[in-house]
């Protein structure tokens, strides 16, 4: 008898360390995705914007700073200020808006900080001749402390932090099948953007 438990013990962790490592990563999870940086617990702001063409696709990045930030609220990063403040903000002070700054928008809409997204490319592009498109999407984020004017986050880099996604090609042949790929386009660099500022759990 003992030999034979001896025999199944070597069986067992010597042949089946594979079986038990992913029973074990089923029950217990992957480790989590640490935060980049934990922002304090004060009023923030999101806004995002292609600096270099203010005048671009407002209905994506108003989005996309709604996707944020109900991200971050879900993670209960900050006390976050809706999104649509700074769209209202933008259409009643219109000629202000262009000429304040990050930290003056922030004020004006009561927010202590502000995640600012800086889309410098979000496009959809394929093959040509096909039906197929693949999302684009780059930026450069930070966190501005309103009262002082300055980037609080990322502390190397006056630009922001250099964030980079893309979906996967997909067959799209009607105007729903786009809208459906820039949504899922959104919604990962909403992930993405907010991945940065929570622990993350990687998903099986």
């Amino acid at each position: 008898m003992m030999r034979i438990c001896f025999l199944s013990l070597i069986l067992l962790y010597g042949g089946g360390c594979n079986v038990i490592g992913a029973v074990a990563g089923k029950t217990l999870g992957e480790p989590d995705v640490k935060a980049m940086y934990l922002p304090s617990k004060e009023p923030m702001a999101v806004i995002v914007e292609n600096w270099r063409n203010p005048a671009g696709n407002a209905s994506d990045a108003e989005q996309l700073a709604r996707l944020i930030a109900r991200d971050l609220r879900s993670y209960d990063v900050a006390e976050l200020i809706d999104p649509g403040a700074v769209l209202d903000l933008k259409q009643k002070r219109s000629e202000e808006f262009r000429k304040m700054s990050i930290a003056q928008i922030g004020k004006a809409v009561g927010a202590r900080q502000v995640l600012y997204v800086n889309v410098t490319d979000e496009s959809l592009a394929g093959p040509t001749g096909s039906d197929s498109l693949r999302g684009k999407f780059t930026a450069r984020i930070k966190i501005v402390d309103v009262e002082f004017g300055a980037a609080i986050w990322p502390t190397d880099s006056a630009e922001g932090y250099p964030l980079s996604i893309q979906t996967d090609m997909t067959e799209t042949v009607s105007t729903k099948d786009q809208d459906e790929l820039q949504r899922t386009l959104n919604e990962r660099a909403a992930s993405a953007i907010g991945s940065l500022f929570h622990d993350t759990k990687v998903e099986e």
